[in-house]
């Protein structure tokens, strides 16, 4: 009976290490981990991962991408904040206040789906929809800002959140 737990368990270690694992690096520091997916695609500035039955992108924003037709400038940043964190809004043009109320509707963020997180001074902004089964998540660094979407079940959306880290 021991010898079959151990031959169980030590199956179980086997191929849990067989499965092959995918670093994306996000930046100079951080990166990320997952599954080896079943195809990439990449367009202009994303990176999409196909799997059985669900996806993740990543694509690096800027004032002008998010919306292309506006330029957020300086207000970038802060804006997406206030998005996850409506106190902030007293620090944005009224069109702003306005356009993150917006978006906070449209995308059902509650205070219950919030995670707000830091990793070595990048700030990480996210929440899921488990009645969408979608997910979204933002990285803030110094230099660069980075939108990672997914279309998964709440463990991968989490199982990604998590696997940010620094280099």
């Amino acid at each position: 009976m021991i010898l079959k737990a151990l031959f169980l368990i030590a199956i179980s270690v086997l191929s849990y290490g067989c499965e092959s694992t995918k670093t994306l690096i996000l930046s100079n520091q951080l990166q990320a981990s997952f599954a080896s997916p079943k195809s990439y695609i990449h367009t202009y500035n994303s990176l999409i991962f196909k799997y059985d039955g669900w996806w993740i992108s990543h694509e690096v924003i800027d004032s002008t991408r998010l919306y292309p037709s506006l330029d957020l400038g300086d207000n970038f940043r802060p804006f997406l904040r206030s998005i996850f964190q409506p106190e902030l809004n007293s620090t944005l043009p009224e069109n702003l206040v306005k356009l993150s109320s917006e978006q906070r509707k449209f995308f059902e963020i509650a205070d219950r789906n919030i995670i707000k997180k830091d990793i070595s001074g990048a700030e990480v902004l996210g929440f899921y929809d488990e009645e969408k089964k979608k997910g979204y998540i933002f990285v803030l660094e110094d230099l660069l800002v980075h939108r990672i979407d997914t279309s998964s079940n709440k463990k991968s959306f989490h199982t990604l959140l998590n696997s940010i880290r620094v280099r």
